[in-house]
């Protein structure tokens, strides 16, 4: 498991969580992602969890949801799941 693990530095561990953003009609109905126009944003930004962060993270904390590029990010397969390390100064983004 991921928490077994320990990362350093300014590094963090992530997650990747499916696309959060919702559209919603000025009525109010919650149009799916399907139905969306899916920009550029779809094809190198990706949605993540940080899952660690190393001691000298000073941006976010384990559980925030961040903006990351994949293609920046080293690729972590553990037990069966697929995670990314990056580095702090790599990510984009996060939810306030």
């Amino acid at each position: 498991m991921a928490l077994e693990y320990e990362v350093f530095n300014d590094r963090i561990l992530l997650e990747k969580i499916d696309d959060p953003i919702e559209e919603k009609t000025e009525g109010g109905i919650i149009l799916p992602l399907e139905t969306q126009e899916k920009a550029e944003r779809s094809r190198s930004i990706f949605f993540g969890e940080v899952i660690l962060a190393g001691a000298k993270c000073e941006l976010v904390e384990v559980g925030d949801l961040v903006i990351y590029n994949e293609h920046q990010a080293t690729l972590l397969p553990l037990e069966g799941e697929v995670y990314y390390l990056i580095g702090e100064q790599m990510l984009l983004g996060k939810k306030k």
